[in-house]
């Protein structure tokens, strides 16, 4: 029997630079270069919405940094917490039976994954949490002193989870950088894919042969959720130079008035008088996912089947040669509730070619997965082996390639509106 336990606690800070308005600009006072190249102040009469986000940024506090008079600058404690224990029994059962079991848990959690938001709120940063559980059982039996058999289950289950605390905020973005990003996280998910396994192997020598054959079965379960990514549930407003501004903007001395009209000077002046330049949301069509937007849940099934054979066959004193097959096949990944799309690569198919809801199966089955292996062992001098070998090998699809189809039009998708108002 063993267990073991390990703990992780980890605080690292790091100086953070940010950029927030000035004492002035919170009041709506804009520092411009006028005409003639003189410096003149822009009275802006900034929407009231807008003035409690600008009042809510926390004062600059290092005019000699990198962002003048708006430098902001912290030093952020990141914190890591990390939980791992693992437990393992080997038991002998019988003179022809031992049985094994491992069982490993591991909890990771990462509070803040945005420095820059979480100094501005707490809720804005999204928080990484990533827990793994892993466990696994294994029986061997002795038949005869040269004929073997171990029989093998195992699963894992990992869950991955990053959300904004706070996501009923609208994301507010500068072109020009004039000050931070103000607003949640664009957007979280939460991944939880299962894998369960089984493996038996039968190993046996006769003579000059040592065999090796087996079986194995695979089934990975992934369930995943999404919600929108600009922004967070709310969107994002964009703001920028150049935008038409809904007032006339008066100067202090008179001469840089800005009419209604007028092109805004930066994106400070844009985002005062709330005139963005777009508005963006990432939401899936109507019909295709959760009111009010998002993405919906969606649980992909993949499975696969393997079973090869081994004979390591000592030819001579002096040569061992390595003959061996295997079959594998790869199912095709499905979406229990029919949430995936893609273009059809069947030529076969009526809609090759074509954008499909749905299609069954996802791509085309593939049943090659005939693989032959071959090596040897030669020993050509008393201290000189020469060692060569040919396979053939099958890859497992990646899990990410089929998944993405669930994040595909029309279950997902970009909505921008241009000079939406804030």
């Amino acid at each position: 029997f063993f267990f073991q336990e390990a703990y992780l606690r980890q605080r690292q800070a790091a100086p953070y630079f940010l950029s927030m308005p000035t004492p002035n600009e919170r009041q709506g006072l804009v520092s411009i270069v006028g005409a003639g190249g003189v410096a003149d102040t822009l009275h802006v009469p900034v929407v009231p919405a807008i003035s409690t986000i600008l009042n809510a940024y926390p004062q600059a506090n290092d005019p000699s940094g990198p962002y003048g008079a708006r430098t902001y600058l912290e030093q952020f404690s990141s914190p890591t917490n990390r939980h791992q224990y693992s437990i393992r029994v080997d038991e002998h059962i019988s003179e022809k039976d031992s049985l094994f079991f491992r069982f490993s848990n591991e909890d990771n959690i990462l509070p803040y994954r945005n420095v820059g938001l979480a100094i501005l709120d707490p809720t804005f940063s999204a928080f990484l949490r990533n827990d793994w559980l892993n466990t696994g059982v294994s029986e061997t039996h002795t038949f005869t002193p040269t004929l073997l058999n171990i029989l093998e289950v195992s699963f894992m289950q990992t869950h991955e989870t990053s959300s904004p605390r706070e996501s009923n905020l609208t994301q507010v973005g500068f072109a020009d950088g004039a000050l931070s990003t103000w607003g949640p996280y664009s957007g979280g998910y939460s991944l939880e894919p299962l894998t369960f396994n089984v493996r038996d192997r039968l190993s046996w020598s006769k003579g000059r042969h040592s065999v090796n054959a087996g079986g194995e079965y695979r089934k990975m379960n992934a369930s995943y959720w999404g919600t929108a990514g600009n922004g967070g549930d709310n969107g994002a407003f964009k703001f920028a130079q150049g935008t038409l501004l809904p007032v006339a903007i008066p100067s202090a001395s008179g001469n840089n008035n800005l009419p209604l009209g007028a092109p805004s000077p930066n994106s400070l002046v844009s985002f005062m008088v709330g005139a963005s330049q777009f508005y963006s949301r990432t939401v899936a069509y109507p019909g295709f996912g959760p009111s009010g937007g998002g993405y919906a849940p969606f649980s992909m099934r993949r499975a696969n089947w393997s079973g090869w054979i081994q004979d390591d066959f000592r030819l001579t004193q002096s040569l061992t040669l390595n003959l061996g097959i295997r079959y594998e096949y790869n199912g095709v990944p499905w979406e229990t509730h029919g949430r995936i799309a893609t273009v059809e690569d069947n030529p076969a198919s009526p809609l090759f070619g074509d954008y499909v809801l749905n299609p069954s199966p996802l791509y085309r089955k593939d049943y090659r997965g005939l693989a032959p292996r071959f090596g040897l062992a030669w020993k050509v001098m008393p201290k000189t082996v020469v060692r060569g070998g040919f396979g053939v090998f099958t890859l497992l699809p990646l899990e990410q390639e089929a998944d993405q189809h669930g994040f595909n039009f029309p279950f997902a998708g970009s909505s921008t509106v241009s000079n939406r108002t804030f």
